[in-house]
């Protein structure tokens, strides 16, 4: 008796990335911020977001859907940068997307940064100018350092971080000081692993 194939239904994830064809998930449309700007008008001002929605609603799938759709234009260079491989292998990772609809963020954020043992800071002039960061993250940043927190700075955008006094006794990354969005598609993804492979190190040491 001939067996007919029958493609699996989708299903809920729980973990990872949604894949629109495998998986439920919601189609985010009409991505704005409260003063009603879309995403190209936020990307285009430089302008730091996040996207809260519901857990598992596919918004990595929507940034990489995004960036997809620019990466063709010179005048846009995109970053991609993920750490939910280092899940799997037993290594917790913390980032925006962890944050549930109607939870307090900013005290979650608060409780991120003081159990954690590495924080990745994004150096950008968004990053710089963010009074949230400067006020709220930077504080609890330099305080877990104290105590023997590490910080990695990966310089993105060129930006006058060497002039923030706490910035300027860190090393960044590069160490050449050369910011990413300066670099070719094949140096930037060299780049890229460069850095997961110290972040690997550093967290095996």
């Amino acid at each position: 008796m001939q067996k007919i194939y029958q493609k699996p239904k989708r299903r809920f994830e729980n973990s990872g990335l949604v894949i629109p064809g495998d998986s439920f998930h919601v189609n985010l449309e009409n991505v704005t911020n409260t003063e009603n700007e879309d995403i190209w008008t936020m990307v285009d001002k430089g302008r730091y977001f996040t996207i809260f929605a519901q857990r598992q609603s596919g918004k990595t799938t929507f940034f990489y859907d995004f960036c997809r759709s620019i990466e063709t234009d010179p005048f846009y260079i995109t970053i991609l940068l993920s750490f939910q491989s280092y899940q799997m292998n037993g290594t917790q990772f913390w980032f925006d997307e962890n944050l549930n609809t109607g939870t307090n963020w900013s005290l979650e954020i608060q409780n991120a940064i003081e159990t954690a043992s590495l924080t990745v800071c994004i150096l950008t002039n968004s990053f710089l100018t963010s009074e949230f960061i400067q006020k709220r993250e930077i504080p609890e940043i330099q305080l877990r350092q104290q105590q023997g927190m590490i910080v990695f700075p990966i310089l993105a955008e060129d930006c006058l971080w060497n002039i923030v006094k706490w910035l300027k006794t860190i090393q960044i990354y590069p160490k050449d000081g050369i910011a990413l969005e300066s670099l070719d598609e094949k140096a930037l993804n060299e780049k890229l692993m460069d850095v997961v492979r110290e972040i690997n190190d550093i967290l095996d040491s």
